[in-house]
């Protein structure tokens, strides 16, 4: 955490200075996707996601498409993880809707 803070910190300096050196550009939202992800995992029974701290070996490297199901297994689409590293389409898709109302 610390050093997602620190990051932050780091961002949103960056973010003035640009703002500073292009002022003609308008605009400059910068976006918490941290806080996201934080407000996601603790609503994902509620987002629907079934499991929210780990993934699927199953679908670690990817799937052909977005209701793609293994036998036996949950769909893609109800896992937060799709690896270790990577979150799935679903949590992409609400970090897109939030990000699109954020600049509306």
């Amino acid at each position: 955490m610390a050093s997602t803070d620190d990051f932050n910190k780091q961002l949103a300096q960056r973010v003035k200075q640009f703002q500073k050196a292009y002022k003609g550009l308008g605009q400059v939202t910068l976006y918490d996707a941290h806080k996201m992800f934080n407000v996601q995992l603790d609503n994902a029974e509620a987002l629907g996601f079934v499991n929210a701290t780990g993934y699927n070996t199953a679908y670690q490297n990817g799937t052909p498409g977005s209701t793609y199901q293994v036998a036996g297994s949950k769909p893609v689409s109800s896992y937060f993880w799709l690896n270790s590293l990577h979150p799935t389409f679903g949590v992409h898709d609400i970090m897109a809707r939030a990000i699109s109302t954020a600049l509306s």
